[in-house]
C-alpha cells in the first residue's frame, strides 16, 4: 500500500529555491530539469517505500523525532513517516552543504 505524502510549505519553498539558485547562477533549463525529475522520482520513491531510506542521525537529534533522508542530486529531502496514518511528512529540501540540523529543526517547528 502506497503512503500519501505531504510537503510542508518549507520544502516547497527550499525547493522553488533551488530551483531559482540555479536559475540565476547556471542559466541552464537542462539542470533545472533533471533537478526537477529526480525530486520527482524521490517523491514517488518514499511513497511507495518510505522506510527503505536511511535516518539521519543529524536530524534526528535536531528535531528529538526519526527524520529519514533520500538524496535528489547534491541535495537532501529530509521526511518523518507516520505509519499509523500512512503518511510522509516531507520538511525539507536542503543542498548538502547547508546546515541541516538547524534548518531541519526549523522546518519541523514550522509543522507543529
Amino acid at each position: 500500500m502506497a503512503y500519501s505524502v505531504d510537503i510542508a510549505d518549507s520544502a516547497k519553498q527550499e525547493f522553488r529555491d533551488a530551483l531559482n539558485y540555479i536559475a540565476l547562477h547556471y542559466a541552464s533549463p537542462q539542470a533545472m530539469s533533471n533537478l526537477t525529475a529526480a525530486y520527482e522520482a524521490a517523491l514517488f520513491a518514499v511513497q511507495a517505500l518510505p522506510n527503505g531510506y536511511g535516518v539521519n542521525e543529524e536530524a534526528c537529534k535536531a528535531t528529538g523525532h526519526e527524520i529519514r533522508r533520500i538524496r535528489v542530486k547534491n541535495y537532501g529531502l529530509f521526511y518523518e513517516v507516520n505509519e499509523r496514518e500512512k503518511q510522509v511528512q516531507i520538511i525539507s529540501f536542503l543542498h548538502a552543504h547547508q546546515d541541516i540540523s538547524w534548518r531541519v529543526a526549523r522546518d519541523y517547528e514550522l509543522l507543529n
